[in-house]
């Protein structure tokens, strides 16, 4: 009996994705509006996908409808877009409905054809779930090491949101924590962990 071929699993950070926050930030979620953009995607022309896309928020039935080609096919469908009031009372954030899941999210993926949400795709993973828990923990370091010098750029930013309602920010006890490691490594540390790898 032959043995059973080795797949990978799809990669959900890999995939082709649209993120509606940066759609927000490039003023395409504006009140009573149409709003046509083409997304790309890659550095060059040869490797560079992309799809149009119309967000229309006219109506109380917000939608973002999708255009593209798959496999050489024409492929379009629409996503709905509803809005929930910000907790911090600064306007409303806007989530994309999945077709297929109808969870709310911010960002959609690629896989097999089509923008959905990430559960919708059976064995997919994060590439960080394919590493061995020893990459992992020596990861976990490296990337705390690495990053305190911008984690304490954002902290002590002017925008930065330390405390809500009186209690800390999930983001602001991310941050500490990460720092809190990261002060306990040191130089000697890496090079053990680079060693291991």
């Amino acid at each position: 009996q032959m043995p059973k071929p080795y797949t990978l699993p799809t990669l959900i950070d890999e995939s082709l994705r649209i993120d509606l926050s940066l759609l927000k930030k490039q003023g395409y979620l504006k009140p009573e509006s149409k709003v046509r953009s083409i997304l790309k995607w890659g550095k060059t022309i040869q490797n560079e996908s992309s799809i149009a896309i119309l967000l229309d928020t006219t109506k109380a039935g917000s939608f973002a409808l999708l255009s593209y080609n798959f496999n050489g096919k024409p492929r379009a469908y629409r996503i709905k877009l509803c809005s929930i009031q910000s907790n911090l009372g600064k306007g409303y954030i806007h989530y994309f409905v999945c077709p297929y899941t109808h969870k709310k999210c911010r960002k959609l993926y690629l896989v097999n054809g089509y923008f959905l949400h990430r559960s919708a795709f059976e064995g997919a993973m994060y590439t960080s779930q394919t590493l061995t828990k020893k990459v992992r923990s020596i990861d976990k370091y490296l990337r705390a090491y690495v990053s305190q010098d911008s984690l304490k750029q954002e902290l002590n930013s002017s925008y930065f949101k330390r405390y809500y309602a009186g209690k800390p920010t999930k983001r602001y006890l991310k941050i500490k924590k990460q720092l809190e490691l990261a002060e306990k490594i040191t130089y000697q540390d890496i090079e053990r962990l680079l060693l291991l790898g």
